[in-house]
């Protein structure tokens, strides 16, 4: 993991601090933010059905000041897990994955208007992915960190942190928690269509995924927008609009991740 990604991180858990400082004033009968997470009985195969409470912040850096965090209210989510990893259609948050077989892969595609884009996936030995790194152009774009809880058969999601940036500095920074993961059995798992299983180990591929990285690349635009929207007013309404936009860009994402590991053209 390079020096600025742990920087970073470290940055990340600032923020994250002070996200969670906000939560816990609001919600004294809430969980703790530091607490243990409980380990979900039921094992994560495929078919099992993943549930927990999602809670949002949104934090803006301030020179010379804490920054600015505003903490949604918390919501229900609820994902199946297929092809090892489990995301929420309404928050396109991802709840649970499988160990992924690589370390550190890089995705590049050129687009009709020759825009250069890279994504750069890194993880923990034996464990799921850690952070991605999109660069359009060769500028950062967005950096995601994950923090994972073990599991019977994978891992479950306990803090996801989103960094928007502008020529290399952090412009606004979206932080997930996710609390009590329940897992119920994978009762479906005999349902599930050939061929949707874990897919295969992630690798360099500078074609194939068009549809998947048209939508990506339209859903990081959007992300992007939203985000300078609650950076310029920041109000409940842009605030709703910059989760959306990141809900639809995690999916992107995931699907685009998917597509890339199995070798999809």
């Amino acid at each position: 993991m390079s020096r600025k990604v742990i920087g970073w991180a470290c940055g990340v858990a600032v923020l994250l601090a002070a996200a969670l400082a906000v939560g816990c004033g609001r919600d004294a009968s809430g969980p703790e933010g530091g607490g243990p997470l409980a380990v979900p009985a039921a094992r994560l195969s495929e078919g099992a059905v993943v549930r927990t409470t999602l809670r949002d912040a949104i934090a803006v850096p301030r020179e010379g000041a804490a920054p600015a965090v505003l903490e949604l209210e918390p919501a229900a989510a609820e994902a199946v897990v297929a092809h090892g990893r489990a995301v929420d259609a309404r928050s396109g948050a991802v709840l649970a994955a499988d160990a992924w077989d690589v370390t550190t892969r890089e995705f590049r595609y050129s687009d009709e208007s020759a825009h250069a884009h890279r994504l750069l996936v890194g993880r923990a030995s034996g464990g799921p992915v850690q952070t991605i790194r999109y660069e359009r152009d060769g500028e950062v774009v967005a950096e995601v960190a994950y923090r994972w809880a073990p599991a019977e058969g994978g891992y479950v999601l306990r803090e996801r942190a989103l960094a928007l940036l502008s020529h290399g500095r952090v412009v606004l920074q979206q932080i997930r928690r996710a609390d009590a993961v329940d897992v119920q059995g994978a009762a479906a798992a005999a349902a599930t269509p050939p061929g949707a299983g874990r897919p295969g180990v992630l690798f360099q591929q500078m074609t194939g995924c068009l549809r998947e990285w048209a939508v990506y690349i339209g859903a990081s635009a959007t992300m992007i927008l939203a985000g300078e929207m609650y950076t310029l007013i920041p109000n409940p309404a842009t605030a709703s609009a910059l989760i959306a936009a990141v809900g639809a860009w995690e999916q992107s994402l995931n699907n685009l991740l998917v597509c890339q590991a199995a070798g999809a053209a």
